[in-house]
């Protein structure tokens, strides 16, 4: 998950948030999280048996959701 440091109270869609969002910080974080997503994309492509186990726990947790 994403964290862009801001101040008490500058939650998601505030004007506190939009300038928390403009800083060097968030932009690391963003890259972070790019980063991470992309090699956990590689990674479920090229590991047949990490694929099963992420298929196999989500099928599960949504059956458990139901």
């Amino acid at each position: 998950m994403i964290g862009i440091p801001t101040v008490p109270g500058g939650g998601n869609h505030t004007p506190e948030f939009t300038k928390a969002a403009r800083t060097p910080e968030a932009h690391r974080a963003a890259l972070d999280t790019v980063k991470a997503l992309a090699m956990l994309g590689v990674r479920t492509l090229d590991d047949k048996d990490f694929y099963r186990e992420v298929r196999d726990a989500y099928t599960d947790m949504v059956k458990s959701a139901t």
